[in-house]
């Protein structure tokens, strides 16, 4: 599985200041953030609510995407 940064997603891309604004902006736990950021990888299943909440295409939450897939 291709690794992300997930901080990079959460405070670069997503301008997020910490890790409990960005679960509060997709609605996920921070929990579940936690385990996002050990794990290295936003999992495929969470990428369409996260394509949804921040406005953002698939592949940056997922770098084996190519810009021009459709994942929704």
């Amino acid at each position: 599985k291709e690794k992300n940064n997930v901080n990079f997603v959460i405070f670069e891309v997503c301008r997020c200041k910490t890790q409990a604004e960005f679960a509060r902006l997709i609605g996920v736990s921070r929990q579940v953030v936690t385990n996002w950021k050990r794990r290295g990888y936003f999992p495929s299943e969470s990428i369409p609510n996260l394509c949804q909440k921040t406005g953002l295409p698939p592949f940056v939450f997922n770098a084996e995407l190519k810009p021009t897939d459709r994942f929704l």
